[in-house]
């Protein structure tokens, strides 16, 4: 759960807050239209991310996919940020406190603002997308004895998952949601196992690991 507040967290920072701010700044005609091509692109951002982190998951496996993609984000994103993005242009006057500045911007106060169907209407939409993108995300957990000469587990390339019809299942804990934990107990007697996420691609992407019982 900490991992998703720090997330919204740094998604706030970085977007929602952050960039409304610095579009005010920059523009006092076209507000509008500058807003909503700005906003355009966090979502083909977050498309052409979607590819991207595929191909490399599939490639390297998720534990070299994230890193690398953090690296990116620490080594080009923040430098390229700190030296381009600017809050306001250059000689645009004195530098006003937070209320001075609101005080000079059109619209409705917080109180006002909570009495209309917009807010409301953002604030859902808001909502169904952070739900659609959370939720959706589904992990299990399958204890496998692994093949005894050491072969890989049969694979179905069309539909992304281990044949679980062709492999030992010694226990698993089903369909977990983003976030949420689960609990299994087996008894195994000692040897060398693997415990793999058997949802559409995962195990292909890395979400498996090798369990040595030793008594």
């Amino acid at each position: 759960m900490v991992a998703y507040f720090l997330l919204g967290l740094g998604n706030a920072a970085a977007a929602v807050v952050s960039l409304p701010l610095v579009i005010n700044n920059w523009f006092t005609e076209g507000r509008g239209l500058a807003m909503g091509v700005t906003l355009t692109g966090l979502p083909t951002g977050e498309m052409t991310m979607a590819w991207t982190a595929s191909y490399m998951i599939l490639a390297y496996g998720w534990r070299s996919a994230y890193m690398v993609l953090g690296a990116l984000v620490l080594l080009l994103v923040v430098p390229l940020d700190l030296a381009i993005v600017r809050t306001r242009p250059a000689g645009s006057g004195p530098r006003k406190s937070v209320k001075e500045a609101a005080n000079l911007l059109p619209g409705l106060e917080f109180r006002a603002t909570l009495k209309t169907r917009t807010f409301y209407m953002i604030a859902l939409m808001y909502l169904c997308y952070t739900m659609s993108v959370s939720i959706a995300l589904v992990h299990e957990v399958i204890v496998v004895l692994p093949p005894a000469n050491g072969a890989p587990l049969p694979y179905d390339d069309k539909t992304g998952r281990v044949i679980e019809k062709q492999i030992k299942d010694l226990g698993e804990v089903s369909d977990l949601p983003s976030g949420k934990s689960g609990s299994l107990t087996v008894r195994l007697v000692p040897g060398n196992y693997l415990l793999i996420c058997n949802q559409p691609n995962h195990y292909q992407a890395g979400m498996w690991t090798k369990l040595t019982v030793t008594r």
